[in-house]
């Protein structure tokens, strides 16, 4: 999915890329009959574009996935998770009072390090909700049968 870029925000530059990628991942989850990944209505393209702009907005003169993000931005770890590698549990909110609450699904196969910054950039387009992000590293084959059951009985769940 989006969060596999081995070359950082290079890897993002073109929006046909990015919507071959977003497109690819919409198709898996349909095959297993998850059909709401995309909650907000937009289509594909329009939602490729997005994280485009938002991914060169805040992070063209910073392109590591290792660096911090802003204060405001960072997360904070919950728990461990060890049923279906999901690794750790972590919380975002803007708002004390949020009455929407969405559990966004970061799927990687590596330490989501760079993917870190994709769940910020997809939460950040959600400001009135609070966000539960649950981070699945080190995904191969036979683990990602088990997160996209676990996720099938989710109810506002997004998966990147």
């Amino acid at each position: 999915g989006l969060g596999r870029a081995d070359n950082g925000l290079a890897a993002y530059t073109d929006l046909q890329k990015v919507f071959a990628e977003v497109e690819e991942v919409e198709q898996y989850y349909k095959h297993k009959q998850i059909t709401r990944v995309d909650i907000t209505g937009k289509s594909v393209e329009d939602q490729a574009q997005k994280i485009l702009s938002i991914l060169r907005m805040r992070y063209e003169s910073d392109d590591q996935p290792s660096s911090p993000l802003a204060e405001h931005q960072r997360y904070q770890a919950m728990e461990q998770w060890a049923e279906h590698s999901l690794d750790s549990s972590i919380s975002r909110s803007m708002s004390m009072s949020a009455e929407k609450h969405l559990t966004l699904y970061l799927v990687t196969t590596g330490m989501g390090l760079s993917g870190e910054k994709l769940a910020n950039t997809v939460a950040g387009q959600f400001p009135e909700a609070h966000i539960d992000i649950q981070i699945c590293s080190h995904v191969n084959a036979e683990s990602l049968e088990g997160i996209v059951s676990v996720v099938a009985k989710e109810g506002n769940a997004i998966i990147a």
